[in-house]
């Protein structure tokens, strides 16, 4: 991990162009793809964007806290989403971001005032979940419960979270989901041309979040539900995710040493 000095803290920084993020943008999908290598193209799958990587999965029963997790989510809009966060980061708030944003979504002809997913975390009510995310052991980590109930899509779009840490280099950066219902016919993620599904709860995948558009959506009859946790790579991080996908499933009664 490789750290900058001198760079401002108050507002996002883009680390790949060396400049902060500017105060007026058209398109926040279009600044974003200036920081991906992605190949834009729907006839092919290219195996190192057009996928998951698989990184483990735990294995437990959590079902009593998912139902207390999904009743006590807040459905929010798509601009609204990163304020309900458990890590506030200079862009989490950054207004031209979100301004261009919305003019993404307007121009595409979605209605910008539908809820798009669900929203908790307060992790510390729920201690299977917290302990998930405690053995990833990101630096400086934001997660939450990210939950869509039936009739709620989220747009496609690139991620530009490394911008929130003006101090790390962005491949210092990952986002890792973890699966917390076996999949259902109807619940839709997509990465870049590849369609995820079939995975089953406890499943563990991050994805190349700076390059690859993503997309979710449910169209069936019950809510998803998965956390995504975010942050800096650090030595925990490296070791357990070594131990992790080493074994068929990791017992979240076993203690790592």
């Amino acid at each position: 991990m490789v750290e900058y000095t001198g760079l401002p803290q108050d507002r996002p920084y883009d680390t790949i162009q060396n400049k902060p993020v500017p105060d007026y943008m058209e398109s926040a999908f279009e600044f974003r793809k200036g920081h991906s290598a992605y190949h834009w193209r729907t006839d092919i799958i290219d195996p190192r964007w057009d996928t998951v990587v698989g990184l483990g999965r735990f294995g437990g029963d959590w079902n009593d806290e998912l139902n207390e997790v999904i009743e006590a989510s807040k459905p929010v809009k798509f601009r609204e989403r990163t304020f309900i966060n458990n890590r506030m980061g200079a862009g989490d708030t950054y207004m031209p971001m979100r301004e261009a944003e919305t003019r993404d979504l307007q121009s595409a002809g979605y209605d910008t005032e539908n809820h798009v997913l669900r929203v908790n975390v307060d992790f510390d009510k729920y201690p299977t979940f917290k302990k998930m995310v405690d053995l990833i052991g990101l630096g400086e980590a934001g997660h939450r419960f990210h939950i869509q109930y039936p009739g709620e899509a989220f747009p496609g779009h690139l991620d530009g979270f490394h911008c929130n840490w003006p101090h790390i280099k962005p491949e210092s950066m990952i986002r890792i989901g973890i699966m917390l219902k076996d999949w259902e016919q109807g619940h839709f993620f997509q990465y870049g041309n590849y369609p995820y599904q079939q995975w089953r709860a406890g499943d563990v995948h991050t994805f190349a979040y700076r390059h690859v558009p993503h997309y979710t959506a449910n169209s069936g009859f019950s809510p998803r539900a998965m956390i995504l946790t975010t942050g800096i790579i650090t030595d925990q991080t490296i070791k357990f995710l070594k131990e992790l996908k080493d074994v068929e499933e990791y017992n979240l009664n076993h203690t790592v040493q």
